[in-house]
């Protein structure tokens, strides 16, 4: 199931931190290397094969993707929220704490496809609560590619997204790709978000 519009490539609003032009990019700026890493990011969100597909067939987590995409997130950075959720849960099921011992092998873990074999992630650990924090995380994450720190911010501010969708075309930047809500199967299994079918004018 594949929708042709120009979901490929979303293009909503500015988010709400919004209604903000964006400048010529900020310092340290690569438009290629943004652009790649969001390429990167996709390729590692295919590994959530079996996760993906249950949160978007239960209500809830669907509700709290669809409100992510009107607050003004792009598909890619959803996927690194829950990506990052997932991963914590998996590292915390495997023993593996930050910092401690190998962080090739957290990195292992976190690309490494779903089997039937891998351990049930609780959709629980996506509430709210949980998506709004590792979404302002991967925010700061992004920032740090660009060589950005900030002060620690209040729940709910977001002030470094603003500044990454000021100057760092954060609410722009993304690639051609399948679109969160329609990457299903009519098996219900999750399709690569980059392997996309042919357009109408190929």
């Amino acid at each position: 199931m594949f929708t042709n519009r120009m979901s490929y490539l979303r293009k909503r609003p500015v988010p709400s931190c919004a209604g903000v032009l964006v400048s010529c990019g900020g310092p340290g700026y690569d438009r290629a290397e943004s652009l790649q890493a969001i390429r990167e990011r996709y390729e590692v969100a295919n590994a959530l094969r079996l996760t993906l597909p249950r949160l978007l067939s239960d209500q809830a987590a669907r509700a709290t993707i669809v409100r992510l995409r009107n607050e003004g997130w792009l598909d890619w950075q959803i996927l690194v929220t829950l990506v990052n959720i997932a991963m914590n849960w998996r590292m915390k099921h495997a023993g593996i704490q930050i910092g401690v011992g190998d962080p090739r092998r957290a990195i292992r873990l976190a690309r490494e496809p779903e089997t039937a074999l891998s351990p049930e992630i609780p959709l629980s650990e996506f509430g709210d609560d949980e998506v709004n924090m590792y979404a302002a995380i991967q925010a700061v994450s992004v920032a740090r590619r660009w060589d950005l720190r900030g002060r620690s911010a209040v729940p709910g501010e977001y002030a470094m997204r603003d500044l990454l969708v000021r100057r760092y075309w954060y609410a722009v930047d993304d690639i051609p790709h399948r679109d969160l809500l329609d990457c299903l199967d009519d098996d219900g299994n999750l399709l690569s978000f980059l392997d996309l079918p042919p357009g109408p004018d190929s």
